[in-house]
């Protein structure tokens, strides 16, 4: 496993009304004016841009699969909007562009092909420049601008939407953290594309109906069209050991720092200065919920680790525990307790700190040892280290394996 690509469950995708809200709002963040309306005299648009000489027309999709059909109706669209601009405006299309949130294997030769016919007859005919943009180069620009980010619910991550307070890269700090979308929310609000409802909420409804719906034995459809959203089963890690593993890459990545051993839920690491020694023991759960029970199971493993190790490596030395959970939800008496040090091992133990979901995650990102690209065509992930992926490097958003620093 610790060797292996770690790389979380489930899916996540970009489309639909989603897809346009984020990369409205990307545009927004890049400065451009984005036309108030999704539709002119009868022909709809995703997203249309004014500048000075003309207009830029986005069509936005993450569909699982890309078909020479979509691209033909690409094309209808750009002739029609361009006629009816002119003849509102005075003046039409200078770029179209097909924004495709997908891998290059979502892309059938048909479609290629269509699009390159498209190409060469939209400036043929309008005078319009048509240019793709698609795969982890998108990624990376949603990302790095900060208006693509990822909510945690228990142990699940989604993506979400410009408006939702989530784990977002800021440009300006150059480092991962929750906020909302760097933009003008007040100006955002202005455009239809802030129409949706908070994803996280829509996202929890949607759940609460699927649970009625089972209980009452009646057949679940990803089909049901009542929710904004495209259904996602969001992202997780099913087993303890791979959160073990990606920290592992976290500690390993320290010039002064050393994983002395590991195992499936528990991880030890020695650090040290020009003058001392330190040890700590970490303990880690993949649960969706933490309770009283998980906590005093978990404090009573990291006390037996440090035993085990003291006797057998001879440490006489004070230890530090922490314990890292994918989950922020905790109950009130877990959390409560939890840092407590017993009265007799405060001679044993400095510290019991504890790391929720939401700022292990930020860790992972910020240190680069957690990534985003596409699995396969619109299936988005986060991976560890030794592929290609949209990453923190140096503090900045690059495409590369991954070699935390």
């Amino acid at each position: 496993m610790h060797n292996q690509l770690v790389e979380f469950e489930g899916s996540v995708s970009l489309e639909g009304p989603l897809l346009e809200s984020i990369y409205a709002a990307y545009l927004m963040r890049m400065g451009r004016e984005l036309v108030k309306a999704i539709e002119t005299r009868g022909v709809q648009h995703d997203i249309l841009e004014t500048t000075h000489d003309g207009f830029i027309f986005y069509e936005c999709t993450g569909q699982e699969v890309i078909k020479e059909n979509k691209i033909h109706r690409f094309l209808d669209d750009i002739l029609r909007l361009d006629e009816v601009l002119r003849e509102s405006y005075g003046k039409g299309l200078v770029k179209a562009v097909f924004v495709a949130a997908v891998a290059d294997d979502a892309w059938q030769e048909s479609a290629k092909e269509a699009m390159e016919y498209v190409r060469s007859k939209a400036e043929q005919r309008v005078g319009c420049k048509v240019e793709v943009i698609s795969g982890l180069n998108l990624l990376k620009e949603l990302i790095s601008s900060g208006v693509l980010g990822i909510r945690l619910y228990q142990n699940k991550i989604y993506l979400t939407g410009p408006e939702d307070y989530g784990i977002r890269y800021d440009p300006e700090r150059r480092e991962f953290r929750i906020m909302t979308a760097p933009i003008d929310i007040a100006r955002f609000r202005e455009t239809p594309f802030s129409l949706l409802p908070s994803h996280y909420w829509e996202s929890y409804y949607r759940e609460l109906f699927r649970e009625m719906m089972e209980r009452k034995k009646e057949e679940w459809s990803n089909e049901f069209n009542i929710f904004s959203y495209a259904f996602y089963d969001g992202l997780r890690l099913s087993r303890t050991e791979q959160l073990v593993a990606l920290y592992k890459m976290y500690v390993d990545s320290y010039m002064k720092a050393k994983c002395e051993e590991f195992g499936d839920s528990y991880l030890f690491e020695v650090f040290w200065s020009r003058k001392h020694m330190y040890y700590r023991i970490h303990v880690f759960s993949a649960d969706s919920k933490i309770d009283r029970n998980k906590t005093k199971e978990m404090r009573g493993k990291a006390v037996r680790l440090m035993d085990e190790i003291k006797s057998r490596k001879g440490v006489a030395e004070k230890f530090s525990i922490e314990f890292h959970t994918l989950t922020e939800d905790w109950s009130s008496v877990a959390w409560g307790e939890v840092h407590e040090v017993p009265d007799k091992l405060k001679d044993e133990i400095y510290t019991i700190g504890v790391e929720r979901g939401n700022d292990l995650i930020i860790r992972l990102l910020n240190s680069g040892v957690l990534g985003f690209r596409f699995k396969t065509r619109n299936q988005i992930t986060l991976s560890g280290l030794g592929v290609d992926a949209v990453r923190s490097r140096y503090g900045n958003i690059e495409i590369c394996p991954g070699k935390v620093v």
